[in-house]
């Protein structure tokens, strides 16, 4: 199994944690930049695959960052950020979201040139022919469902609000999210989509009840769950953020501004 993505825009690396004080406590945190890209990073990886490869599956990837210009009569980039810097911010963005941890990466390339597009190229591919992924059925009816890696435990959805949002308990929320997946290559006719059930609690609840409605289009995350409650089983996706165009665009802004379109 190989996976290929690409994260477009400027090439960036994994800043240090900050540390600030307050209340009289010393509190540490990471760059909003560093936060965005790795948003970035996940978003980019789970546009094109759902394949979460478990942890005692060895795994090398290549990673290749292309800067916009060429300063040198050399293809070869040598400029900031440094290389161990982009590597890191790439790994630890795919960090739950295509492996469980870095650990798993046995073998690892990396290369930095030039290029009229900047952006970042890499490669995933397991060591081992163990690449079984647990997927769970999400919602069962007469609709296609999701099926996607639950072991991640943790998602990046875009998609439509399907139906009415429902009221759940005194402060929470639940609806089914419509999932695209595209159309067919050959044909060109649009596949069915997929449906992944959703609930909200608290402000995050109130956020999307006072800003969303019926087939609007929503980018979140959210953590899978699976309980059982008087010997009913439930199970679907808790939202824990909502990520908003603006904050898109504003993570997207520096990233593609050098971009030839």
């Amino acid at each position: 199994m190989e996976i290929k993505f690409k994260i477009l825009g400027k090439p960036r690396g994994k800043q240090r944690p900050r540390m600030c004080v307050r209340f009289g406590k010393q509190i540490t945190y990471t760059p909003k930049q560093t936060s965005e890209y790795e948003k970035l990073v996940k978003a980019s990886y789970m546009a094109v695959s759902k394949m979460f490869f478990k942890k005692d599956i060895p795994l090398e990837i290549d990673i290749t960052a292309f800067f916009n210009g060429k300063y040198s009569d050399s293809d070869w980039a040598t400029k900031k950020p440094d290389s161990d810097n982009i590597i890191k911010i790439v790994l630890d963005g795919l960090n739950k979201v295509a492996y469980h941890d870095d650990a798993q990466i046995c073998k690892l390339s990396f290369e930095k040139k030039y290029s009229e597009i900047p952006r970042v190229e890499v490669k995933i591919k397991s060591l081992e022919e163990k690449t079984d992924m647990k997927t769970t059925k999400i919602y069962d009816d007469e609709k296609e469902v999701y099926s996607g890696n639950c072991y991640v435990n943790t998602v990046i959805f875009r998609g439509r609000i399907y139906d009415e949002l429902k009221e759940i308990k005194s402060n929470g929320i639940k609806f089914l999210l419509q999932i695209s997946n595209g159309k067919d290559d050959i044909t060109g006719q649009w596949n069915k989509p997929t449906f992944a059930e959703c609930c909200a609690f608290g402000e995050t609840a109130k956020i999307i009840v006072k800003e969303y409605k019926p087939k609007d289009e929503i980018w979140l995350t959210a953590k899978y769950y699976s309980n059982e409650v008087d010997g009913k089983y439930y199970k679907g996706f808790m939202i824990r953020e909502i990520i908003t165009e603006q904050e898109i665009e504003k993570a997207s802004e520096d990233l593609l501004d050098d971009l030839p379109f």
